[in-house]
């Protein structure tokens, strides 16, 4: 498959979004200028879950953007999250917002979605909008019986819907074309039995990469999974991808993944429903590995940072009632960030080229709850993460030193191999139809202008446009996009 440039933005882009569905992810690199993976290595950003302590996730994130100099989208290849980390991932690596507008939308949450309704005193108000308002301003443990959440996600999806909107495409994939790290959020799939992982990613794999797919199948009566990587050989293991999706609207991905239970309702499409990543994976940098080691399976990891949103030390338990403490005892096995981190420092060692950094407040004030709304609690936490990163800052200054270490190389190479090409002279200015020549990205390049007739230009817009409409269907599976073979067979030029 190869890619021509044409004058025709609209056959580019098509051309572009049939590459990235087709998980031809090197070519789509190369035709829209993209960055290569630097030579020292991947570059990972994984955040754990957390709700509102998300606001320390931003407060660490913003020294690290101020001791590179560099956004964080500049910094990584791959960006992950769980939860309120799956809602930074995105708004960082797809949306390329910055880290203010981040704590604003926080702000916004503890305001809009977990702020307990005030009730109105109308004395005009009907029998019926008095009995709404005593509902609503009713403790919200009422609502927990009778929905089974705390809160409505209705605000939410409305808040997330706004923040995700893009004139250029809502889906996931979408992004793929526009220059962005690959960014992934988890979530639990609790439609089917035991509960999965599940992966919303802004990416496809490269053809010939196992997967599991999510599509039910009947057999015998019941309904089961179809999996392409089952095997009934012992001992029979071949490294393939965990159960998800590219396919889906942004802001779906964000909402999947903090459909925490007790807070928020279950997320639903069609017959999938979903829940909050942490059940799975609160802290995803295990994923994070896999999913590089599938993208780039001979690329080392360099740098791999791991934030988490703060801990509490660990302290006595009070007596309680058996049975809750026992449910207690099973949401904070699920939900603990610790057992991966434990996991991680026996393992990466063996690794020693591998950068592992990892920060995490252990601290009384990061013990708040995930729908906290005070602003003198989120003040504490504030100061409890101030108070980490000064005693840290060395640790955040290497950090910074080696993730901005692919621009020191990049800067000097330029700086060595442009006299040899320029004679330290600007280029001349050369008529539209002729080769140009320039640098784009540190690269010495040649472009020559291509004019198709019009009437193939869009013979190509409308056949690349139908193709894309097709394959972004989210309730194929993943195996049936793999099996797509457009353009090769028909030995088409894109």
């Amino acid at each position: 498959m190869r890619l021509t440039v044409t004058p025709e933005p609209r056959v580019n882009k098509a051309a572009a979004r049939a590459l990235a569905i087709l998980g031809e992810n090197d070519i789509l690199r190369r035709s829209i200028k993209g960055r290569q993976v630097p030579k020292q290595g991947l570059r990972i950003l994984t955040m754990d879950g957390g709700g509102m302590k998300g606001l320390a996730t931003v407060q660490i994130l913003k020294e690290i953007e101020k001791g590179s100099g560099k956004r964080i989208h500049e910094l990584f290849d791959l960006i992950c999250g769980t939860s309120t980390g799956g809602m930074l991932a995105i708004a960082l690596g797809v949306k390329l917002m910055t880290l203010e507008q981040c704590e604003e939308i926080y702000k916004n949450l503890g305001k809009l979605v977990f702020a307990e309704p005030v009730p109105k005193d109308n004395e005009a108000a009907s029998w019926r909008e008095k009995l709404d308002q005593l509902y609503k301003s009713s403790s919200q443990s009422f609502r927990v019986v009778i929905h089974g959440s705390k809160h409505s996600a209705d605000e939410f999806e409305r808040l997330l819907k706004e923040m995700c909107a893009d004139e250029d495409g809502d889906l996931l994939i979408e992004s793929a074309v526009k220059n962005v790290p690959k960014v992934f959020v988890v979530s639990t799939l609790v439609s089917v039995m035991p509960a999965q992982p599940f992966i919303f990613r802004n990416y496809q794999y490269s053809v010939g990469t196992p997967e599991m797919s999510y599509a039910f199948s009947d057999h015998s009566g019941g309904s089961t999974l179809t999996s392409s990587t089952a095997s009934d050989q012992a001992g029979y293991y071949k490294q393939s991808a965990f159960m998800g999706s590219c396919k889906h609207q942004v802001w779906q991905a964000i909402r999947a993944s903090s459909a925490a239970p007790y807070y928020l309702d279950d997320f639903s499409v069609d017959s999938y429903r979903w829940q909050d990543g942490a059940i799975v994976a609160n802290n995803p940098t295990i994923f994070a590995i896999r999913e590089a080691q599938l993208l780039w399976p001979d690329t080392k990891i360099d740098c791999l940072v791991s934030i988490g949103s703060g801990s509490v030390p660990t302290r006595v338990r009070k007596g309680g009632w058996r049975y809750l403490d026992t449910g207690q005892v099973l949401i904070e096995s699920a939900c603990s960030v610790e057992r991966v981190e434990e996991a991680l420092s026996t393992l990466l060692p063996m690794l020693p080229e591998i950068q592992y950094f990892r920060f995490n407040p252990v601290d009384d004030r990061c013990g708040m709850e995930l729908d906290e709304t005070d602003p003198a609690i989120w003040l504490k936490l504030e100061a409890a993460i101030d108070e980490y990163i000064q005693s840290n800052s060395q640790v955040l200054k290497n950090v910074c030193e080696r993730l901005t270490l692919p621009f020191l190389n990049d800067e000097k190479w330029c700086e060595n191999l442009k006299p040899r090409f320029m004679n330290g002279k600007q280029p001349n200015r050369r008529v539209e139809s002729s080769p140009s020549l320039g640098w784009r990205r540190n690269v010495l390049l040649v472009e020559a202008q291509h004019s198709p007739d019009s009437g193939r230009v869009k013979h190509h817009a409308r056949a690349l446009e139908s193709f894309c409409s097709t394959a972004l269907n989210p309730t194929e599976t993943m195996n049936e996009i793999a099996e797509i073979d457009m353009l090769q067979k028909k030995n088409t030029e894109i």
